[in-house]
């Protein structure tokens, strides 16, 4: 592809101004992600308990009778 000599130079001087943007703000991204990543706690929540234990017993009327 023939481009004009004024089209090349504009295409390289567009590159040269983004390519600092793009890693300064790639290297904002990347430091927030992983500063971020470490904050996280290693164990989980707790969280509310959403069911009710039922515990049933058995009486005995005449526990003396039963201990012989």
């Amino acid at each position: 592809m023939n481009l004009p000599k004024n089209m090349r130079v504009h295409n390289r001087a567009v590159i040269l101004i983004l390519m600092p943007v793009t890693i300064f703000l790639w290297l904002i991204g990347w430091t927030l992600f992983w500063t971020g990543s470490k904050n996280q706690p290693t164990t989980p929540k707790p969280t509310a308990e959403t069911h009710t234990t039922i515990t049933t017993t058995t009486l005995l009327e005449n526990y003396e009778e039963y201990n012989t």
